[in-house]
């Protein structure tokens, strides 16, 4: 990965941070995001739909986990060095 990630605030809400590296897919190197999730907006989306959003806040943050960057052209999630 590329040394000085940046932290972008695309909205209030919404913080972005950017990296250059090499995407495996693309052949060249790119740029790869990753995205915060708001905890307390989805858990007052989960108080008031009774727990339902719940399940969606679930599976987006363990994607968050398991994959946190990707690629901003192709979506691949796995930026490597450059060989």
């Amino acid at each position: 990965m590329s040394v000085g990630a940046e932290t972008d605030e695309t909205s209030k809400r919404i913080k972005v941070r950017k990296i250059r590296s090499f995407c495996a897919r693309c052949k060249h190197r790119q740029s790869f995001e990753i995205t915060s999730i708001n905890h307390p907006l989805h858990f007052l989306i989960t108080v008031l739909t009774g727990g339902l959003w719940g399940i969606s806040w679930a599976a987006h943050t363990l994607g968050m986990i398991s994959r946190p960057w990707r690629c901003k052209h192709c979506g691949w999630h796995k930026p490597d060095p450059p060989e």
